[in-house]
């Protein structure tokens, strides 16, 4: 995790693809949706929970910084939206911290509709990181059985062509903030 830590902070950019998770890759994430899902996958280890969710809005502050905010760009399945994980509030939370999150000059935000059926990237979440001209980009793939880092040049560009298709099959980012409200305001029917 030390690793992963590092990397963001000097790196230029972060193009997550697409995730299965309502805060992408974790910089997106409402602090309690963060505290939701990472109970959910740790149900036995309290402690773990709240380092892991500390550690989430820390990341989330390379995002507003002043000098050089990490550049990200998060491809969101609608179903993960919509999953009920950690009540009403949290998932409404959630929504609004993506809302507020795409509104920035260096984040964009698509969420990707379940209507739009299968697409590349159905395989897992999986994070692209770029960085200074003269350091080679990394492709991130997240599991349950642990990190995978992948730093040849033909495993990134697969990775990276994945990601051009999926954000070209995608909605127009624009888009986000609409159809996130909407999935609000159908959250706060009965």
């Amino acid at each position: 995790m030390s690793v992963w830590c590092g990397w963001p902070s000097s790196g230029q950019q972060q193009t997550g693809v697409p995730s299965d998770r309502r805060g992408g890759a974790g910089q997106l994430d409402a602090s309690e949706d963060a505290r939701a899902v990472i109970a959910a996958v740790r149900p036995n280890e309290p402690h773990e929970v709240e380092r892991l969710v500390r550690f989430r809005m820390e990341r989330q502050k390379l995002l507003t910084r002043s000098s050089h905010p990490l550049e990200l760009w998060a491809v969101i399945e609608e179903s993960a939206l919509r999953r009920p994980v950690g009540g009403k509030e949290a998932m409404a939370a959630q929504i609004n911290q993506l809302i507020q999150a795409s509104a920035l000059p260096n984040v964009t935000v698509q969420v990707m509709p379940n209507a739009k059926g299968a697409h590349m990237a159905m395989a897992g979440t999986f994070a692209l990181l770029d960085f200074e001209p003269t350091t080679p980009s990394v492709v991130h793939v997240d599991s349950i059985a642990g990190n995978v880092y992948l730093e040849k040049e033909r495993d990134v560009r697969k990775f990276t062509q994945t990601f051009d298709m999926v954000r070209a099959a995608g909605p127009d980012p624009e888009e986000t903030p609409g159809i996130l409200e909407n999935l609000a305001k159908e959250m706060q029917q009965p």
